[in-house]
């Protein structure tokens, strides 16, 4: 069942999303209407609304067809308020993001490391908005709980911690502590088999490094 809602989910993804209501046949004849019009934004097919057009999207119809609520209406704050992770982040800047790396349970932790296509599962940022991080938050390069990392403040006060995790190849964990590598949900246009992602040192942090899907990094959650 999972796989032709994945299947019907490219069918709509290629059409341009023309449907606005998704009936669902269920095995004991019922039908539900799953109008997907108020999921839209302006660009055709970004549900999620991310940025972009994209895996992300697909997941996202998928959730929705399956019943799955990704909306949820946990509460964002400027910091962390306790140590119960994670919390939402609000920087000021539209985009919301965890405090914590997806698979960890503190800002310091360096959490799971996943493919491009693994990571698209937990809602990554878009190119764009890491750019919106990068152009709106000024960072700095600092030790959090003895872990190296850079510090994210948004224009209303909000911060937000990334530690230097850095990547894995074929089970090995390289850079970390020097430098912190993070999926975006963007494909890399001239190079399929690469997709954007954030990487920071001591020195700065960019958004325009691209990597080869297959390499394992970090992921922030972002909504």
């Amino acid at each position: 069942m999972k796989r032709k809602l994945i299947l019907f989910a490219l069918l709509i993804m290629a059409t341009g999303l023309r449907a606005q209501t998704l009936v669902l046949h269920h095995t004991d004849g019922t039908t539900t209407n799953v109008e997907l019009s108020k999921n839209f934004d302006q660009k055709k097919g970004d549900v999620n609304h991310d940025g972009d057009v994209g895996i992300g999207d697909i997941v996202a119809i998928t959730n929705i067809m399956a019943g799955i609520d990704t909306d949820d209406e946990e509460e964002a704050y400027l910091t962390c308020p306790d140590d119960h992770h994670p919390h939402w982040i609000d920087l000021g800047i539209g985009t919301q993001w965890r405090c914590c790396n997806e698979g960890a349970s503190t800002p310091e932790q360096y959490g799971g490391c996943y493919t491009f296509d693994q990571a698209q599962a937990y809602n990554p940022p878009s190119h764009e908005q890491i750019k919106e991080l990068l152009d709106k938050c000024p960072s700095e390069w600092t030790t959090q709980n003895g872990v190296n990392g850079r510090k994210f403040t948004g224009p209303n006060g909000g911060t937000i911690f990334f530690p230097a995790a850095g990547y894995s190849w074929e089970g090995e964990l390289y850079d970390a502590g020097s430098y912190g590598d993070y999926w975006s949900s963007t494909i890399y246009k001239s190079f399929p088999d690469f997709a954007y992602y954030l990487n920071f040192g001591s020195g700065s942090a960019v958004r325009d490094d691209y990597s080869g899907r297959n390499f394992e990094h970090s992921v922030r959650p972002v909504r």
